[in-house]
């Protein structure tokens, strides 16, 4: 009869007991009574503020009033993310250690958004609320995560000759943070409780800036996106190619590569009982290239665009392979690079670039190389450096 059971006492104890967790220590005295407030300033959404209490035994309902009140709320929301990351009239979001001080500024503050968060400390926020009122909760990372406003399954970037990234509405970030909560979903006919996912950073959907979720995990990595709610956009999160482009004087621009899955490759959370991190990749997908993996990636395309609901495997897999580009190998060339060094906070960097020639015939080649600040939400900031360099490569030579 309890949607939010978990049989396991030790996750038990990890998911709704502990306090402490990787990126911030939990609850004290009257955190409680915030979360209650938290519900009560989201009362109006979902159901409406006449039938709200009606509705607090479901944890979908209370999943969805707290993930809306994190940052989604127009006036009342908890934290507010900084716009073109200027957080001059507030907190830098990087330097709460936290959920307590935050949740205590909203509430003292006349439930005025607390200034200001990032993705990390609006899903931390987010678990502790979810522990206090007894849903299982914790943090989740993905590395390497899409933001892109038109294809909901790929990954723009434009860059000059130089190397620079030009920006523009399409972003890769470096890593992103959201909730997993463990409920059984009446509405889809659960009788035992799973992870479902929960994002309450707002992001941009196609209608706008919202969060995502509950969202079934297991429904994710199965492509079957036609489950409540917002499957589409959190299997675009974990699965979606990358294309970068190069801008011409003419206006025009030239794909210079692409990369097919390079989006959820590690998705990770604080272990059971340790400081240690946990691997749960294979809960969001298949193993890469694997026969399940594929299948799930064409039932979602399917359901992502309307217009190949009808198409057969071998269809889609053409046009998912017109995105693909020739590798630099492919001219006779391999090249990589690699850090030579692991560098503390404000050392240099060093990489190592390796080059070599393919080919029985000698090569001379012209690279343009650039050093770029980036945000860990994909914002290009300043090129600090750059430099062409012309290389000449005898035959099977390497260098």
């Amino acid at each position: 009869d309890d949607p939010v059971y978990m049989d396991n006492q030790a996750q038990r104890e990890e998911y709704v007991l502990n306090e402490h967790g990787i990126l911030y220590e939990g609850f004290e005295d009257g955190i409680l009574d915030i979360c209650l407030k938290i519900l009560d300033m989201g009362a109006s959404y979902h159901h409406g503020s006449d039938r709200d209490h009606c509705w607090r035994n479901d944890p979908v309902h209370v999943s969805m009033v707290v993930n809306h009140m994190i940052s989604s709320h127009t006036t009342n929301s908890i934290m507010k993310i900084p716009e073109n990351n200027d957080y001059l009239k507030g907190t830098k979001p990087f330097s709460w250690n936290g959920s307590v001080p935050i949740l205590q500024q909203w509430y003292n503050g006349r439930c005025r958004p607390v200034r200001y968060g990032y993705c990390g400390s609006l899903a931390s926020v987010m678990c502790t609320v979810m522990r206090c009122l007894g849903i299982p909760s914790r943090v989740v990372t993905n590395f390497c995560f899409p933001s892109s406003t038109e294809n909901p399954l790929g990954v723009n970037e434009v860059f000059d000759c130089t190397g620079k990234n030009l920006g523009g509405k399409d972003k890769l970030w470096r890593y992103h943070c959201w909730n997993e909560s463990w409920m059984a979903r009446r509405d889809l006919n659960q009788c035992f409780g799973d992870w479902q996912c929960l994002d309450p950073t707002p992001l941009e959907t196609g209608r706008g800036k919202s969060c995502s979720g509950p969202t079934w995990v297991r429904s994710i990595r199965e492509g079957e996106l036609d489950l409540d709610y917002d499957g589409h956009h959190m299997f675009s999160r974990v699965n979606s190619n990358y294309v970068g482009w190069l801008a011409q004087n003419n206006a025009q621009k030239v794909k210079v590569c692409c990369d097919a899955w390079p989006c959820g490759q590690h998705l990770i959370t604080k272990s059971v009982g340790s400081e240690q991190f946990q691997d749960i990749t294979g809960a969001y997908k298949y193993e890469l290239g694997s026969v399940k993996n594929k299948e799930a990636f064409y039932r979602a395309y399917r359901r992502i665009h309307p217009g190949y609901c009808n198409a057969s495997n071998c269809h889609i897999e053409r046009e998912l392979s017109a995105l693909k580009n020739p590798f630099l190998s492919d001219s006779g060339v391999n090249m990589r690079l690699k850090m030579a060094n692991c560098p503390m906070y404000g050392e240099d960097v060093q990489l190592h670039w390796l080059l070599e020639n393919l080919r029985n015939e000698n090569k001379t080649l012209k690279f343009h190389l650039c050093a770029q600040i980036i945000t860990y939400s994909g914002c290009p900031m300043d090129q600090f450096w750059k430099d062409s360099v012309n290389v000449t490569l005898g035959p099977r030579e390497g260098k």
